[in-house]
């Protein structure tokens, strides 16, 4: 396995009597590539065949806190969880439930670690939300 499709470096290799094998050890949402040859029991090795590649999860954010809050706005701050840099977020709100019921309303998809949540209502309730 590697983050470059030129498989260098190679970050992770091992040799199996299955026709699967679980990498551990992977960064949250970075892309890998895998590749796989055969090997006989004489020995013989075929070429590499390409198993395409694939972004592991994001995991959620962490630390997630209301600042600036005023009668119609607040800003939202939360830390990576250990996310590289540029990872997505989508942060949500709701006055209903706690997200349990009732209207969900997505303020932005950011790659920031904080945003500003305007229009709201004064003397309400709102539930804030964010993840990957």
């Amino acid at each position: 396995m590697a983050t470059s499709a030129a498989y260098s470096p190679v970050l992770s290799s091992a040799t199996t009597t299955g026709t699967s094998h679980a990498a551990a050890g992977l960064a949250p949402n970075t892309l890998y590539y895998a590749k796989v040859k055969g090997l006989s029991d004489a020995g013989l090795e075929t070429a590499f065949t390409s198993l395409g590649s694939a972004y592991t999860l994001a995991v959620p954010p962490s630390g997630l806190s209301a600042t600036g809050v005023t009668g119609a706005a607040a800003t939202l701050a939360w830390g990576s969880g250990g996310n590289p840099g540029g990872t997505q977020y989508e942060v949500s709100y709701s006055s209903v439930d706690a997200f349990v019921t009732g209207p969900i309303s997505t303020a932005a998809r950011t790659a920031a670690l904080s945003q500003t949540i305007t229009n709201l209502q004064p003397e309400t309730l709102y539930f804030f939300g964010c993840g990957p």
